[in-house]
Order: structure tokens, then sequence, then C-alpha cells
């Protein structure tokens, strides 16, 4: 992607909505963003791309009923271009930088973009980020600014990675009880993209009614992915790619000399970068895991995708591929091999 000095906005709802699982149901209120204008870059369904020296203009309007919001741009830095002021007070912290947004009231953020990378947003008002108020966003370089470019072979939006922990009930409800009564903070489940059904209950039939993510790759070509941690509590998370090697290109959205490991760590707020070469041997699908440590060890709180291999698009999202190999178990020790992580 050739990145040029381009002016990208996107207005942004914030609503209520539910959430259920088939089989067991936990029903839980979830914070939805609502796209204004489809026909702008700046997505909020996931992954907006922008690139280095950009400036982002997002026009935010509160749907709630009764609570404020705010939205921090979580890694940028609020620095102006060369010799220009910055914009701190576009840093989205409540009641430091600015007033919550009321209900039915805009906002407008607008700041410089300095550095390429990964990073992402979320809402900095109460337990907001912990029940779906997030997203990630990816500054783009020209390609012969990056020092590790040569390393991979694409770098795609679709290959951007959110994971968090999740609870079954509303963030807030989950703090109340454990403050004030006998409850647990513990995380019961954990979504990568939004999604996965929940590992700890033995009835298969809802394994075969909620998807996984896929992420998608052609045999031979090397792959550039981001991951984002969205986790609420400490829930260090190991991730690894079932037979595959995984080579780290970039923390927090500055480059490292690449390591090439078995599996690492992403901690709360934290960004990785890896390379993912798929290889020519290989065919089918193989298993992405996301191991939940320390508070999300103690109702083993973990998921997986699917990285598949030369899939159509047409494949059903429900099927799983033939020839799976067997889904690995919960466990918070790495697998064998060299693994990485920050602390």
């Amino acid at each position: 992607m050739a990145c040029c000095s381009v002016l990208e906005s996107e207005g942004k709802v914030f609503k209520k909505g539910k959430v259920f699982k088939k089989g067991k149901v936990f029903k839980k209120e979830v914070l939805l963003l609502q796209e204004e204008n489809r026909s702008l870059k700046l997505r909020i369904d996931g992954f907006g791309s922008v690139c280095q020296g950009d400036t982002i203009v997002v026009d935010v309007k509160n749907n709630l009923f009764e609570d404020g919001i705010t939205i921090h741009w979580h890694g940028m830095t609020m620095q102006g271009p060369e010799n220009s002021p910055g914009t701190p007070y576009m840093d989205g912290v409540p009641f430091l930088t600015q007033c919550p947004i009321p209900p039915d009231t805009y906002f407008r953020y607008s700041f410089y973009v300095p550095d390429a990378g990964t990073y992402y947003y979320h809402s900095h008002a109460e337990f907001q980020r912990g029940d779906g108020l997030y997203g990630g966003i990816i500054v783009r370089q020209p390609p012969g600014e990056d020092p590790n470019y040569n390393t991979y072979d694409f770098d795609l939006p679709q290959h951007t990675i959110l994971v968090q922990d999740w609870m079954h009930k509303p963030t807030i409800e989950k703090f109340i009880h454990m403050a004030y009564g006998n409850g647990s903070e513990s995380p019961e489940s954990m979504l990568v993209n939004g999604r996965g059904p929940y590992q700890n209950d033995n009835d298969s039939s809802i394994e075969a009614s909620i998807p996984y993510t896929r992420f998608k790759v052609m045999s031979g070509s090397r792959y550039r992915m981001r991951v984002i941690s969205n986790a609420i509590l400490s829930c260090p998370i190991t991730v690894a790619v079932d037979q595959h090697l995984l080579t780290l290109i970039a923390s927090d959205g500055w480059p490292i000399i690449p390591i090439t490991v078995k599996s690492f760590v992403i901690y709360t707020g934290e960004k990785w970068d890896f390379v993912l070469q798929a290889d020519h041997k290989k065919s089918g699908a193989f298993w992405m895991s996301f191991m939940g440590g320390l508070d999300c060890e103690n109702l083993r709180a973990h998921q997986f995708a699917l990285l598949v291999y030369d899939e159509q698009d047409d494949v059903d999202d429900l099927t799983l591929p033939s020839n799976m190999p067997p889904k690995p178990e919960y466990t918070v020790v790495p697998p064998p091999g060299l693994y990485s992580h920050n602390l």
C-alpha cells in the first residue's frame, strides 16, 4: 500500500446491544460502534488504516442513554508536525484531557499521526472498554521506510488480530459483585476479533453454532500479522500457531530486530507484529491458540482462531475444515521452543 497525505474521518455512534450463545445462554449488554459514513477509509469494524503524517478527524456521537464516554488513542503520542504544537487535549482521558462526552452529544477528535505502527482506540470511561468499545488503527508508511519490510510479502487489514478477555456479565456488574459480594472478577472466556465459542462448555453443539475467526493465507507467501490485546484484567495471553514459527518484527508500534519464536506473550494494551511463513508443504487449517494466564487462569479463559490455507471465500463460516488437527488443551505453559515476552 502506498501512503499519501490524506484526511481520514469517520462518524461513530455508540449504542447498546445484546449478545447470546446457543446452548447455555449468556445474555449481556454490549457497546456497539456504528458507522455514519461508509465511504471513508477509517473504518470502525475493527481495523482502521491511515498513513504516517495524516491528520485523523473523528466525530463521535454518544447515543448511550445516561453514560458519558471518551475515546483514548492508545499509543498515539499526540505530537504535532515539526515545529508545530501537539494536541495532548485529544488524548481522550476523562477529567484530565477532557470532560466525558454527554449522551446525545458530539465531540470532534482531531490529531496528527507522526509515527507508523500498530495502535488501537478504546473508551477510557467506566468499564466500557470491556464490553466492546474498542478497535484497531494501523498507521502505514512507505515500504522503504520500514526496516523490516523485506521480511514479509503481504500486510493485509484482515490480518489484524484483536484479542480480549470476555465476561459473561457486563464488566461493571462483575466488579460490583466482586467488591460488595462474593463474586469473582475473573473472566469466563476470551474473544478473537469478537468471535469464538465458550471453550469450557461440554456441549459440542455450541462449537458448531458459533464461528471461529479465520485468517486466510496462500501457501508460499509471508504474512505480517498484528496482534493487539484489549485485556481488561491482568491476563497475559500466550499466542501460538500450530506447526508454525513466528518472527517478531515490531513491539508497541516500533520495529525491532527480528526474532523467530514458537510463541509469545502479550499483556494488556500491548501490540506485537509478527511474520508468518505459509509453508509450501502445508495445506488445510491450523489452530491459532490464545491461552490466558494469571486472572484468566482462574476460569481457564482461552480461545482459538483458524489459520486457513488457500480457502475459497464461499466456504461456510460454521464448518470446520476437514482433517483439522486436534485442538490444543488449555495450558499456561508455553509450547516447547523459544518464546518471547516483554517482562
